[in-house]
This record gives C-alpha cells, structure tokens and sequence, in this order.
C-alpha cells in the first residue's frame, strides 16, 4: 500500500501597499484568483484551490500534484 505526504504552509504575500489599492481593484484581483484554473499537465498540476474571500481577505490553498 503506498503511503500520502501532506505539506502545509502558510504565506503571505509582501510587495504592494494593499492601502493604495482600490476597491475595485481588490475586487478585479480576488475574482482573477477565484477564477484561476490549474496549471501544468496531467503529471504535473499546480495552483490555488478552495479560495474564499472574509471581510476583503483572500484565502485558500495553493495545490501541487506530482507523481512519486
């Protein structure tokens, strides 16, 4: 019987100064990522599942899928 890994972590992202950003800007960026499809091939799959959005605050998981 093989076995299953499960890695977690947890990131934030640094870079923009969120205060200079829009309302509606937010909104564009948190659409973009609910809308987001998974990336790679059949063997090799990655990207961000399960998103949700709290009080303008986006979360979820970032997905990686590969053979062992």
């Amino acid at each position: 019987m093989g076995t299953t890994k499960i890695h977690c972590d947890i990131l934030d992202i640094f870079g923009m100064d969120w205060s200079q950003v829009t309302l509606e800007q937010r909104e564009c960026i948190i659409h973009g990522v609910h809308n987001l499809e998974l990336q790679g091939d059949e063997n090799d799959l990655y990207g961000f599942v399960g998103t949700v959005d709290l009080d303008g605050v986006v979360g979820g998981f970032f997905m990686v899928q590969f053979p062992t």
